[in-house]
């Protein structure tokens, strides 16, 4: 009879791994079975007292086990048995060998089988409903592939892929889901960034608009209200602006784009971190920014800009530098009962995070048209009054500038984004779940990578490196200022004591032990030839003469 080169592979449920046993049935279902491509080519046997003999193809069985190793490539391939004490690595070769029933067919012992369904992003349907600022949020993943097959729904799907950051989901009695890297990756962020609300979930739309502008996230179907958001989205993303004509400042490329980015962002609803480096012109950026909401009319009452105290004087005098025709009012001093009747009429305010807490209720009375956080990270701390302040205050666009929007943790992050678009990755603890603990403290770049394309839209940093040929040329000069008078005496003074100093600490200690008396002694020195008041006079030896 014509042998069969169909192998076997032997299933046997072992705790919550497998034994698998991969063999040959030349016979099919009866007979014996033997090692895939080994021992005698020509075998017999008795079946219902017939006597049958067949010739087996050794090359198409090695043919057929080299197919299995190849999909399962940990495998020892000097084996035909092995014991798979891992879950993940038994549901890996189950999963592999439903793909192969053309030349490998599975056994399982009576009642006990197992089944796993891969599914693909394809297979997931997700569909929102507006409710002001937030969603309503449903969908389904048919499990077979095909419309009116078994199904599951989004709530459920998300519980299951919260018990275990695995990619084999249990389903029950025996079945498993088989979730890619990438769509369950998707899935623990979209939870991270939904709460349930009954059968369904509850979304923030911007958050749902950053989740869904991922490279292959499933798509979100929605009502009218959101396809219109998202086309709005788009077509901001790509709309032009002209430079304010009142900006008594040329741009740079970089700058330009920083602003622009400000500019579509504004448009989209969307909030932004600018995160340049020191001294790249953030400052300026952002009042262009203000300056071209104010001269295209879509501004809707002043913007407020809180800052450090050292620095509130500074950003009065580059408004007043950079754009002139603004009306800019100082919420400073003792006297702001005031300016009481002036902030209706401002243009721009600005003000202080002490006073931001100290005058909450009369600031938070406003509906500003932009809030502008300098130096940010001033409310990186979650539960701290200033923070609570900041976030108090009606506004219709918000801006953080911060060079440093991470100092020591991601939570600072989270703080600073939820402040400026509430709800974009989530609640505090979600966030720690989803990102802060796999990246803190499993190093996961998964999650890293995930972040960043969250954040991404958001979030614009450029180094002093990257926009190093728009920067002018570095200029020095060098002077030599030769010291007269009484600075070279007293020099000369503390020169010759620490020199007797220096000597006295070699000769008891040795050259290495007398390495903070020359460093004290240099230190000194320097002082004096920047200032004699730095100088500490106690060390001079009076009446000895200059050298």
């Amino acid at each position: 009879v014509p042998a069969s080169a169909v192998l076997r592979a032997e299933l046997t449920p072992q705790g919550d791994g497998l034994a698998l046993r991969l063999v040959a049935a030349p016979f099919g279902n009866f007979g014996p079975r033997q090692a895939p491509g080994l021992g005698r080519e020509r075998v017999t046997t008795v079946h219902q007292g017939i006597t049958l003999s067949t010739k087996r193809d050794l090359a198409t069985e090695r043919g057929h086990q080299q197919t299995l190793l190849d999909a399962v490539d940990w495998l020892d391939e000097g084996a035909h048995a092995w014991t798979l004490d891992d879950p993940e690595q038994a549901l890996a070769v189950v999963e592999a060998l439903a793909g192969l029933g053309d030349t490998i067919v599975s056994e399982w012992p009576k009642g006990k089988p197992m089944r796993v369904r891969s599914v693909a992003a394809s297979q997931l349907t997700l569909q929102v409903k507006s409710q002001g600022d937030w969603l309503q949020l449903d969908g389904s993943l048919a499990l077979d592939g095909v419309n009116g097959g078994e199904v599951l729904r989004l709530k459920q799907l998300l519980e299951l892929v919260a018990l275990g950051k695995r990619r084999y989901v249990a389903l029950g009695d025996g079945d498993f889901l088989a979730l890619g890297d990438t769509l369950r990756q998707q899935l623990a962020d979209l939870r991270a960034i939904s709460t349930p609300q009954g059968d369904q979930q509850r979304v923030a739309a911007l958050a749902a608009m950053a989740w869904s502008a991922q490279a292959g996230a499933p798509a979100l179907d929605g009502d009218t209200a959101w396809q219109q958001r998202c086309e709005a989205w788009a077509a901001a993303q790509a709309k032009t602006y002209p430079v304010p004509a009142g900006l008594a400042a040329e741009l740079r490329d970089y700058q330009a784009g920083g602003w622009l980015w400000l500019m579509r962002l504004a448009a989209s609803g969307f909030g932004a971190v600018l995160a340049d480096d020191m001294g790249l012109g953030k400052t300026l950026q952002v009042i262009a920014h203000l300056l071209g909401e104010r001269e295209a009319g879509r501004a809707e009452g002043p913007s407020l800009v809180v800052t450090l105290t050292s620095v509130v004087g500074n950003w009065g005098r580059e408004l007043a530098r950079f754009a002139p025709s603004l009306k800019v009012v100082t919420w400073y001093g003792p006297r702001r009962a005031e300016l009481e009747a002036e902030l209706a009429g401002a243009d721009v305010v600005v003000t202080t995070y002490p006073l931001l807490l100290r005058d909450r209720e009369r600031l938070g009375a406003t509906p500003w048209d932009t809030v502008v956080l300098d130096e940010a990270h001033a409310i990186k701390t979650v539960g701290a009054q200033v923070r609570d302040a900041a976030c108090a205050l009606p506004a219709r666009h918000r801006i953080c500038l911060s060079g440093t929007p991470i100092e020591n943790h991601l939570g600072e992050l989270w703080s600073i984004l939820d402040f400026l678009s509430p709800g974009l990755l989530g609640s505090a603890d979600e966030f720690r779940t989803s990102f802060r603990d796999p990246i803190e403290q499993l190093g996961d770049a998964g999650r890293v990578a995930a972040l960043r394309e969250q954040v991404r839209p958001f979030v614009l940093r450029r180094t002093k490196e990257k926009v190093a040929t728009e920067l002018p040329a570095k200029t020095e000069l060098v002077r030599t200022v030769e010291l007269t008078g009484a600075q070279r005496e007293l020099y000369e003074s503390i020169r010759l004591a620490a020199h007797a100093d220096v000597r006295a600490h070699i000769k008891q200690r040795g050259v290495g032990g007398a390495t903070v008396a020359i460093l004290d002694a240099l230190l000194q020195l320097r002082q004096v030839c920047c200032d004699p008041r730095l100088a500490r006079l106690a060390r001079a030896q009076p009446g000895e003469p200059p050298a």
